[in-house]
């Protein structure tokens, strides 16, 4: 970090997500920091100081201008909801977005961190998914991201002034978290007694990352300044297959009379099995050598306080 006197100014968009919330909460903790939260929805926390309640697209530049550092994580998010509404994701996370960024840029923020996602590997052959491999998503969701990614690097090479990086999440969970993301929706039909639906026969695996590594990660980043433009992989090491997940789920609610229901693809909205990816799996060695970051929650550990956290 750059040592001043003056506190470093820092906009979080999509302030009221997931990952935003807990993001401004801990960087608000750091008296050297003057944190900001944007989102166009305005259920903030009570404890949450210096919300704005605006459509990220519709900051000025006046106001950009104000800040040092951009955490730009506002966008559509899930994969089948963004696939029912192409339109609206091409505008949010391309259009506005880019829109958003470039004139970030033109304000000559000091450094901006975009959330990107393992959805833009979709199902390469390498494993364990490396930032230096060439991804080609196939989902709309991936395919944006791809883009914004693209685009960012172009930005990166024209300006001198903005240093970029590009966190690349796998599978983020946690409390708090929507109910139709799997690993809550699978404790929540448990914590009901409602059938745990897997789509395909579960094989399919996951690199879980609990939210509280997240935060940590994007907290890190804020000290990194090596290079201009950088992706981490930002994803847990434990591999966990689907049908795993569920049985872990069980076997941590033993009150609860829920079975495991295997369903077909495609049915009632759900994704079809050409969008599935059978296998994500991150090499952190990259995050791990020049952040020195590495996830540490276990699923076990992140179903646990989720299921507290619930009661």
């Amino acid at each position: 970090m750059e040592p001043q006197n003056k506190k470093i100014k820092i906009l979080i968009t999509g302030a009221n997500g997931f990952i935003g919330k807990l993001l401004m909460k801990e960087l608000q903790k750091n008296p050297n920091f003057e944190t900001f939260g944007a989102d166009i929805m305005n259920d903030q926390s009570a404890d949450i100081k210096n919300f704005m309640h605006v459509d990220f697209c519709n900051i000025s530049e006046s106001l950009l201008s104000t800040y040092d550092y951009v955490f730009h994580l506002a966008a559509m998010v899930g994969v089948d909801a963004c696939q029912n509404k192409p339109d609206e994701l091409r505008l949010v996370n391309l259009t506005n977005t880019k829109d958003f960024l470039s004139k970030c840029v033109n304000c000559k923020v000091k450094k901006i961190i975009f959330s990107s996602s393992s959805e833009i590997y979709s199902n390469s052959y390498k494993i364990p998914y490396s930032e230096k491999d060439e991804p080609e998503p196939f989902s709309l969701y991936g395919k944006c991201k791809k883009e914004i990614e693209i685009f960012l690097r172009h930005l990166s090479e024209s300006n001198a002034d903005t240093q970029i990086m590009i966190p690349r999440f796998f599978n983020v969970y946690g409390p708090s978290q929507r109910k139709d993301f799997v690993v809550n929706n699978f404790i929540k039909r448990a914590l009901t007694n409602g059938d745990i639906e897997i789509f395909g026969d579960g094989n399919q695996t996951r690199s879980f990352t609990y939210v509280d590594d997240v935060v940590r990660a994007l907290r890190v980043m804020l000290d990194y300044n090596d290079s201009k433009y950088e992706i981490f992989n930002i994803g847990s090491r434990y591999e966990c297959s689907i049908k795993e997940l569920a049985q872990a789920v069980l076997s941590l609610t033993p009150e609860s009379t829920s079975k495991i229901v295997f369903k077909d693809y495609g049915i009632n909205g759900i994704r079809s099995k050409d969008l599935e990816i059978l296998r994500r799996v991150p090499s952190t060695e990259k995050s791990k050598s020049m952040l020195g970051f590495e996830a540490v929650v276990s699923p076990e550990e992140g179903i646990k306080a989720i299921i507290k956290n619930a009661k």
